[in-house]
C-alpha cells in the first residue's frame, strides 16, 4: 500500500522547510488550514501520480466557496504579468487575456493539463520531488514559495499536473483577515526576494528601479483598500 504523509502549512516557510525533511511517506501532501477538500480529491490525485510515473507534483481545482474558479495553476510569472495583475488589482485593468491564460481561469474541461506552476494552497508531490528538486526556499515567507519550488521542479526531469477532477475550496480572504499589516509586508516582501532572485541580474537598473516603484505602489495602495473596505472580502492577492 502507498504511504501518504500530509504537512499543513501553518505560517512561514521556514516551518515548511524542517516539516518537508521527515523521511516517512512515499507521497507528501500540502495543504494551508484554509484549504478544504472536496469529496475524494485526494484520491483521484494519488491515482493520477500512480498511473503516471514520469509526473511527479499534481494540483486540484481551487474553486471560491461560491464555486467560482480561483487561481489553481499558473504559468512561470514574469514581470510584466505582474504589473498587468497589479493593474488588475487597482480596477484598473478589466480583463485580460494574457492573465486569463496565466491563471487559467477560463480552463473549464475536466481533462488534466500539463502546467508549469501549481499552487500550494493544496498540492501533492512524490517524496523524490524533494529529494531531486530540494525543499522550499526559507529566504520565502509564504507566498511565492510555491512558484519559486514550482520554477525547480519545471527545470528537472519531473512533470507537473493539473487535475480539474480533484476540487478543494480555499478561503483566501481568511488569511488576509489574520494580521493584515503584517502578511502584506510579508507579500510584498516575498514578490521582492522572487524578483531579485530570478529577473534582477538580467535586467537593466531601470528596469529593477521600475520593479521597486511597482511594488511600493501596489503596497501603500493595498493599505488604502484595506483602510476603505476592512475585513469584508479582503485579499491583497
Amino acid at each position: 500500500m502507498r504511504s501518504l504523509w500530509w504537512t499543513t502549512i501553518l505560517l512561514t516557510t521556514r516551518r515548511r522547510c524542517s516539516t518537508a525533511t521527515f523521511p516517512r511517506g512515499e507521497f507528501i501532501l500540502i495543504a494551508t488550514p484554509s484549504t478544504e477538500i472536496i469529496g475524494d480529491a485526494v484520491q483521484v490525485l494519488l491515482g493520477f501520480l500512480g498511473k503516471f510515473q514520469d509526473v511527479g507534483v499534481v494540483g486540484p481545482r481551487v474553486m471560491y466557496p461560491d464555486g467560482n474558479t480561483q487561481f489553481s495553476s499558473k504559468k512561470m510569472p514574469t514581470p510584466y504579468v505582474a504589473m498587468l495583475h497589479t493593474l488588475y488589482l487597482f480596477g484598473i485593468l478589466r480583463s485580460s487575456r494574457i492573465l486569463d491564460e496565466y491563471f487559467l481561469l477560463n480552463y473549464t474541461s475536466d481533462q488534466p493539463l500539463q502546467v508549469e506552476s501549481l499552487t500550494m494552497s493544496l498540492l501533492l508531490a512524490r517524496r523524490q520531488v524533494f529529494e531531486t528538486c530540494g525543499l522550499l526556499d526559507e529566504q520565502l515567507f509564504a507566498w511565492a514559495s510555491d512558484v519559486d519550488w514550482c520554477q525547480r521542479v519545471e527545470s528537472s526531469r519531473w512533470k507537473q499536473y493539473f487535475v480539474p477532477q480533484a476540487k478543494v475550496i480555499h478561503r483566501r480572504s481568511s488569511v488576509s483577515k489574520k494580521q493584515p499589516y503584517t502578511n502584506l509586508r510579508h507579500y510584498h516582501r516575498d514578490l521582492n526576494v522572487f524578483y531579485q532572485k530570478h529577473y534582477a541580474d538580467n535586467n537593466g537598473p531601470l528596469a529593477n528601479l521600475l520593479w521597486g516603484c511597482l511594488l511600493q505602489v501596489r503596497f501603500l495602495t493595498q493599505i488604502v483598500k484595506y483602510l476603505l473596505n476592512g475585513n469584508d472580502g479582503y485579499s491583497f492577492y
